[in-house]
């Protein structure tokens, strides 16, 4: 599948075999990539590459993709553990205690997280143990 876009606007990959869109502003030009379509009643791997001219060409892989959970634990530390995200500030003021300890969901400070800071503590692999991995039917 091939289409051409508008240089401007966020790069997109249309999914060859559903159409859905997926923004792929973070690759580069004439690199081939390999993705998934977010569809989750499609699920079909595909792979892509955007050309000089800012065109897309995209074709299935045959593999298919399962959407599952994964449940993670943060075992109990003996140290803090700190997440950095991104905030904003209008007109130079926050509102960030209230924000952060009272008015968001913490699903949402994890979405946004920029780091993870574990007092002396370089390499955070491994700070979060695996559970379990359930299949995510397209009912939930």
């Amino acid at each position: 599948m091939r289409f051409k876009q508008d240089p401007i606007y966020k790069p997109q990959v249309l999914c060859p075999s559903c159409g859905k869109s997926s923004n792929i502003d973070y690759c580069s030009i004439n690199s081939k990539y390999t993705w998934w379509c977010s569809n989750d009643n499609c699920g079909k791997q595909y792979s892509f590459i955007i050309n000089k001219d800012w065109s897309v060409e995209s074709e299935p892989t045959g593999t298919i993709v399962t959407s599952t959970i994964v449940t993670l634990e943060l075992p109990l530390q003996k140290s803090s553990i700190f997440l950095k995200v991104k905030g904003k500030m209008f007109n130079g003021e926050h509102n960030d205690e209230y924000f952060y300890n009272e008015h968001t969901c913490p699903i949402n400070i994890l979405h946004s997280a920029e780091d993870i800071i574990i007092e002396g503590c370089d390499d955070r692999h491994g700070v979060f143990r695996y559970i379990k991995t359930e299949i995510l039917n397209s009912d939930s």
